[in-house]
């Protein structure tokens, strides 16, 4: 496992091929871990569209389709991330 300088996601602070592919392994497995989260919320969101009461029918279901719908969109935003720094790394 690679320690780069970078502190946190601090793309200012990539100045090297390798830091570049460590944060861009960084985004990766965030964009995987929400993923992960999406997949989760969508199974709720199917265990709660099963349910007989309709305010947990209606409000949960939509609650976790919001919340699967967030983490798609926080993984596309991650993996755009980490292809910036591998594109940026190729350069170097």
């Amino acid at each position: 496992m690679m320690t780069i300088r970078v502190i946190g996601d601090d793309p200012e602070g990539a100045d090297t091929p390798a830091e570049h592919e460590a944060l861009a392994a960084h985004y990766r497995a965030k964009a995987a871990d929400a993923r992960a989260e999406a997949k989760r919320h969508d199974a709720m969101a199917k265990s709660y569209g099963r349910m007989a009461k309709p305010v947990q029918k209606g409000t949960m279901q939509q609650h976790c389709q919001k919340l699967a719908e967030n983490a798609k969109d926080d993984a596309a935003q991650y993996d755009s991330l980490a292809k910036a720094h591998e594109d940026e790394a190729k350069k170097k």
